[in-house]
């Protein structure tokens, strides 16, 4: 039956683009709710305004380089790496 094999065709197609929709609106929606950096010092952090915004927490040394920060809004993660001076750390 011609008729049904076209309905089956177009449905088909109309679900491929559904799903497809989905996905670049997921991909979208990450980009936009993420914060990915790599700082060369604290100063660099400084310079990008991510201290007085708050996302960096007080235990950060200013002596502290190579600085790798992701933030996840929809999560509530926030993750930080760093090298530092071992003779910054509080007594």
């Amino acid at each position: 039956m011609p008729f049904r094999r076209d309905v089956t065709i177009i449905a088909g197609g109309v679900l491929l683009v559904g799903v497809g929709i989905v996905v670049v609106a997921l991909l979208m929606l990450d980009r936009y709710t993420t914060h990915d950096g790599l700082y060369v010092d604290y100063g660099a952090l400084a310079d990008d305004n991510l201290i007085e915004k708050g996302w960096i927490p007080g235990f950060v040394p200013q002596s502290a380089k190579n600085i790798y920060v992701t933030h996840d809004t929809i999560m509530s993660e926030q993750r930080i790496k760093f090298g530092f001076d071992p003779n910054d750390l509080p007594s």
